[in-house]
């Protein structure tokens, strides 16, 4: 709240927040609540797997990944070979003896551990736990389970009708070793799409912007890139080396041709004809040198508001969306606009980043 207190809707973001991240609530319960809150007004419904009545219903796909163990280790082999023959990796690594499923031995609230192969059993850092007993654990203590990254999506499709899974670039790629599961557990495979990203402009990055002449989407492209692009050195400005032969050398061609005539004429005047050279080589120089720290100098002007524009719309080198957190942001428009901004320009399922003017 002092934080946020200097912005224009900061109150209003602080109180937003203090609603739900209460004392005795869950983190993952307080975040629910904010983003119900913020999307009352668009239907979203949140469904919280960690509860004993959705446990009971997740049962039987926690049953099948453990009594299946063997197989749903074979297939998604298979598939990791199948991915590789097509110049891909997995992006969920996976392990032959490593289950799907995650055991809490010493119930819902303690430490889980992912089950590993070890016999006809299998066993956990707590110790060796056989086939059966899982199997009766679960059938009486359902939420001393959970699922990992490669089964969580089968639990969901065997609860909910889901037409279309809306996922970040890590999650949509993971659905490639998916298939082969889908198809043993008896579902079918929901249409992947990618989830909308945005890019968040407030005034001074669009003053930034129009200084520098560059569009939003400019800033995808690498700083040596945009470099080039935004420095000011004027075109007809050669580099100093070239600019001092161009300017001197014409100069130093006559001056050479007249110092024999000069000489001739009287001895005294070379030594004229060389200090002539010499001043005209300092005054040529020192143009040089200003003009130079003068395109520098615009140079440097253009390389730091591209630094603070690169630092504003892709911080530390990453998206914004892997940086900013959402309430000083919000802080700035107002919670509610900020929501119905982003809700606006998400649009039809596309992976390309799309800009908002805050």
């Amino acid at each position: 709240a002092d934080l946020l207190e200097p912005l224009p809707h900061g109150a209003a973001v602080a109180a937003l927040v203090a609603r739900h991240y209460r004392a005795g609530r869950t983190p993952g319960g307080a975040f629910a609540g904010v983003l119900a809150e913020l999307f009352a007004g668009e239907g979203l419904v949140l469904l919280d797997p960690r509860t004993p009545a959705v446990a009971r219903l997740a049962a039987p796909v926690l049953r099948r990944a453990i009594e299946d163990h063997d197989g749903v280790s074979a297939a998604l082999a298979a598939r990791t070979v199948v991915l590789g023959e097509h110049g891909f990796s997995e992006q969920v690594h996976t392990r032959p003896e490593a289950s799907l499923a995650f055991f809490h031995p010493r119930g819902p609230a303690g430490p889980r551990y992912r089950l590993v192969r070890s016999g006809d059993g299998f066993c956990t850092p707590e110790g060796p736990v056989t086939s059966s007993a899982l199997l009766s654990r679960l059938a009486t203590d359902p939420l001393s389970f959970s699922t990992s990254a490669l089964l969580r999506p089968l639990v969901q499709d065997a609860l909910l009708p889901t037409a279309a899974y809306v996922g970040g670039p890590a999650e949509c790629t993971y659905f490639a070793q998916m298939p082969p599961l889908y198809a043993r557990f008896g579902l079918e495979l929901p249409m992947i799409a990618p989830r909308a990203r945005f890019r968040l402009i407030d005034a001074p990055t669009r003053r930034q912007l129009d200084r520098l002449g560059l569009r939003p989407e400019d800033t995808d492209r690498t700083r040596e890139a945009l470099s080039a692009q935004v420095h000011s050195r004027p075109v007809w400005l050669e580099p100093p080396e070239k600019l001092t032969v161009r300017l001197l050398g014409r100069l130093e061609h006559e001056l050479d041709a007249l110092m024999p005539n000069a000489v001739e004429l009287d001895p005294r005047l070379e030594r004229n004809v060389r200090k002539t050279r010499a001043h005209v080589k300092f005054a040529v120089g020192k143009l040089v040198t200003r003009l130079e720290s003068a395109a520098l100098r615009l140079d440097r002007v253009a390389g730091e508001r591209l630094d603070r524009l690169l630092e504003a719309l892709r911080p530390g080198g990453a998206p914004q969306e892997r940086v900013y957190a959402f309430p000083p942001l919000a802080a700035r428009c107002g919670p509610r606009e900020l929501v119905a901004a982003l809700v606006d320009a998400a649009g039809s399922f596309s992976p390309e980043v799309r800009s908002i003017e805050l």
